[in-house]
Protein backbone atom coordinates (compact mmCIF):
# COMPACT_ATOMS: atom_id res chain seq x y z
CA UNK A 1 0.00 0.00 0.00
CA UNK A 2 1.42 3.72 -1.17
CA UNK A 3 0.13 7.10 0.74
CA UNK A 4 -0.68 10.50 -1.76
CA UNK A 5 3.10 10.61 -2.00
CA UNK A 6 3.78 6.77 -3.23
CA UNK A 7 5.82 6.24 -0.11
CA UNK A 8 4.67 2.78 2.23
CA UNK A 9 1.83 3.41 4.27
CA UNK A 10 1.55 3.12 8.15
CA UNK A 11 -1.69 0.18 8.60
CA UNK A 12 -3.46 -0.38 11.84
CA UNK A 13 -2.27 -3.82 13.21
CA UNK A 14 -6.15 -4.80 12.17
CA UNK A 15 -5.97 -3.17 8.86
CA UNK A 16 -2.50 -5.76 8.47
CA UNK A 17 -4.72 -8.75 9.78
CA UNK A 18 -7.23 -8.02 7.35
CA UNK A 19 -4.87 -7.69 4.32
CA UNK A 20 -3.04 -11.32 5.53
CA UNK A 21 -6.01 -13.27 5.68
CA UNK A 22 -7.36 -11.97 2.25
CA UNK A 23 -4.16 -12.81 0.90
CA UNK A 24 -2.86 -15.78 2.71
CA UNK A 25 -4.29 -18.98 3.76
CA UNK A 26 -2.63 -21.70 6.05
CA UNK A 27 -2.65 -25.30 5.39
CA UNK A 28 -4.76 -27.84 7.38
CA UNK A 29 -2.76 -29.84 9.01
CA UNK A 30 -4.39 -33.19 9.57
CA UNK A 31 -4.78 -34.74 12.65
CA UNK A 32 -3.31 -38.09 13.61
CA UNK A 33 -4.77 -40.77 16.22
CA UNK A 34 -1.75 -41.46 18.49
CA UNK A 35 -1.40 -43.56 22.02
CA UNK A 36 -1.12 -40.84 24.67
CA UNK A 37 2.65 -42.29 25.35
CA UNK A 38 3.45 -40.73 22.30
CA UNK A 39 2.22 -37.52 22.62
CA UNK A 40 4.46 -35.66 24.69
CA UNK A 41 5.02 -32.57 22.61
CA UNK A 42 2.78 -33.10 20.24
CA UNK A 43 -0.52 -30.17 19.81
CA UNK A 44 -3.56 -31.29 20.24
CA UNK A 45 -6.35 -31.00 17.71
CA UNK A 46 -9.08 -30.39 19.37
CA UNK A 47 -10.43 -29.47 23.25
CA UNK A 48 -10.23 -32.44 25.94
CA UNK A 49 -13.20 -31.94 28.44
CA UNK A 50 -13.02 -34.63 31.12
CA UNK A 51 -16.13 -37.07 30.92
CA UNK A 52 -15.82 -38.46 34.46
CA UNK A 53 -14.83 -37.05 37.93
CA UNK A 54 -11.06 -38.01 39.45
CA UNK A 55 -11.58 -39.76 41.64
CA UNK A 56 -14.61 -41.02 41.29
CA UNK A 57 -15.13 -42.28 44.89
CA UNK A 58 -14.22 -40.43 48.05
CA UNK A 59 -10.88 -41.95 49.09
CA UNK A 60 -8.40 -41.84 51.90
CA UNK A 61 -5.24 -39.70 52.07
CA UNK A 62 -4.07 -41.51 54.70
CA UNK A 63 -3.81 -45.01 56.50
CA UNK A 64 -5.99 -45.28 59.17
CA UNK A 65 -9.55 -45.83 60.45
CA UNK A 66 -12.46 -44.50 58.10
CA UNK A 67 -15.05 -42.69 60.86
CA UNK A 68 -17.89 -40.56 61.59
CA UNK A 69 -16.11 -36.94 62.34
CA UNK A 70 -19.10 -36.42 64.93
CA UNK A 71 -17.82 -39.56 66.82
CA UNK A 72 -14.68 -38.40 67.08
CA UNK A 73 -15.39 -34.67 68.55
CA UNK A 74 -13.32 -33.28 71.53
CA UNK A 75 -10.91 -36.55 71.46
CA UNK A 76 -7.85 -35.42 73.20
CA UNK A 77 -4.71 -37.94 74.62
CA UNK A 78 -6.09 -37.64 78.00
CA UNK A 79 -9.61 -38.37 77.08
CA UNK A 80 -10.11 -40.31 73.63
CA UNK A 81 -13.15 -41.21 71.66
CA UNK A 82 -13.69 -45.11 72.21
CA UNK A 83 -14.45 -47.15 68.33
CA UNK A 84 -15.25 -49.90 67.39
CA UNK A 85 -13.96 -51.73 64.39
CA UNK A 86 -16.63 -53.36 62.24
CA UNK A 87 -14.26 -54.35 59.46
CA UNK A 88 -11.28 -52.97 56.80
CA UNK A 89 -12.12 -51.70 53.35
CA UNK A 90 -9.42 -53.46 50.83
CA UNK A 91 -8.42 -52.21 48.11
CA UNK A 92 -9.60 -51.55 44.67
CA UNK A 93 -13.01 -53.04 46.35
CA UNK A 94 -16.04 -51.48 47.16
CA UNK A 95 -16.44 -51.56 50.96
CA UNK A 96 -19.72 -53.50 51.61
CA UNK A 97 -19.59 -52.02 55.42
CA UNK A 98 -21.77 -49.26 56.83
CA UNK A 99 -19.89 -46.66 59.68
CA UNK A 100 -22.71 -45.79 61.79
CA UNK A 101 -22.06 -43.95 65.39
CA UNK A 102 -19.30 -45.24 67.27
CA UNK A 103 -18.13 -47.48 64.48
CA UNK A 104 -14.97 -47.17 62.40
CA UNK A 105 -13.05 -49.82 59.67
CA UNK A 106 -9.01 -50.06 59.07
CA UNK A 107 -8.67 -48.12 55.69
CA UNK A 108 -5.13 -47.98 53.24
CA UNK A 109 -4.50 -44.74 51.75
CA UNK A 110 -6.28 -44.64 48.82
CA UNK A 111 -8.96 -46.70 49.78
CA UNK A 112 -12.71 -46.04 49.15
CA UNK A 113 -14.80 -44.78 52.00
CA UNK A 114 -17.49 -46.85 53.47
CA UNK A 115 -21.14 -45.22 53.54
CA UNK A 116 -21.31 -43.22 56.21
CA UNK A 117 -18.07 -42.13 56.66
CA UNK A 118 -16.53 -39.02 56.31
CA UNK A 119 -13.26 -38.38 57.83
CA UNK A 120 -10.30 -40.97 58.44
CA UNK A 121 -8.05 -40.61 61.74
CA UNK A 122 -4.56 -41.16 61.20
CA UNK A 123 -2.94 -44.93 61.95
CA UNK A 124 -0.37 -42.64 64.70
CA UNK A 125 -3.21 -40.43 66.18
CA UNK A 126 -4.99 -43.69 67.58
CA UNK A 127 -4.42 -46.37 69.58
CA UNK A 128 -5.64 -50.31 69.94
CA UNK A 129 -7.64 -51.18 72.89
CA UNK A 130 -7.87 -54.76 71.64
CA UNK A 131 -8.42 -56.27 67.64
CA UNK A 132 -12.42 -55.29 67.90
CA UNK A 133 -11.82 -51.32 69.28
CA UNK A 134 -9.24 -48.35 69.21
CA UNK A 135 -8.94 -44.86 70.74
CA UNK A 136 -8.67 -41.78 68.88
CA UNK A 137 -6.71 -39.88 70.58
CA UNK A 138 -7.56 -36.57 68.13
CA UNK A 139 -11.16 -35.07 66.68
CA UNK A 140 -11.06 -34.96 62.80
CA UNK A 141 -13.00 -32.83 60.83
CA UNK A 142 -15.48 -33.78 58.29
CA UNK A 143 -13.33 -34.08 55.03
CA UNK A 144 -10.08 -34.39 57.04
CA UNK A 145 -8.03 -37.15 55.00
CA UNK A 146 -10.11 -38.08 52.90
CA UNK A 147 -9.79 -37.12 49.12
CA UNK A 148 -12.81 -35.71 47.73
CA UNK A 149 -15.06 -36.96 44.59
CA UNK A 150 -14.08 -34.46 41.63
CA UNK A 151 -11.05 -33.15 43.95
CA UNK A 152 -8.12 -33.71 41.42
CA UNK A 153 -10.52 -33.46 38.27
CA UNK A 154 -14.00 -32.51 38.00
CA UNK A 155 -16.60 -33.66 35.20
CA UNK A 156 -17.30 -31.38 32.56
CA UNK A 157 -13.61 -29.27 33.26
CA UNK A 158 -11.65 -28.08 30.50
CA UNK A 159 -8.21 -30.00 30.88
CA UNK A 160 -6.42 -28.72 27.31
CA UNK A 161 -7.39 -26.43 24.38
CA UNK A 162 -7.41 -27.30 20.99
CA UNK A 163 -3.65 -25.56 19.96
CA UNK A 164 -2.14 -26.99 23.28
CA UNK A 165 1.01 -28.56 23.31
CA UNK A 166 1.08 -31.52 25.47
CA UNK A 167 3.23 -31.73 28.62
CA UNK A 168 4.09 -34.74 30.58
CA UNK A 169 1.35 -34.39 33.24
CA UNK A 170 -1.18 -34.14 30.51
CA UNK A 171 -0.90 -37.37 29.87
CA UNK A 172 -1.22 -38.20 33.32
CA UNK A 173 -4.87 -35.84 33.54
CA UNK A 174 -5.60 -38.08 30.05
CA UNK A 175 -4.87 -41.59 31.30
CA UNK A 176 -6.55 -40.74 34.91
CA UNK A 177 -9.98 -39.93 32.93
CA UNK A 178 -9.76 -42.74 30.73
CA UNK A 179 -8.42 -41.32 27.25
CA UNK A 180 -5.49 -43.39 25.83
CA UNK A 181 -5.43 -42.27 22.06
Amino acid sequence: MKDMLGRDAVVTVETAREIFDKNFTLPEIPSEDISITDAAGRVIAKDIVSPVDLPDFSRSSMDGYAVRAQDTFGATESLPAYLQIIGEVLMGEEPAIVINKGTAARISTGGMLPKGADAVVILEHTQTIDKNSIEALYSVAPGENVVQVGEDIKKGEMLVKKGHKIRPQDIGAFAGIGIDR
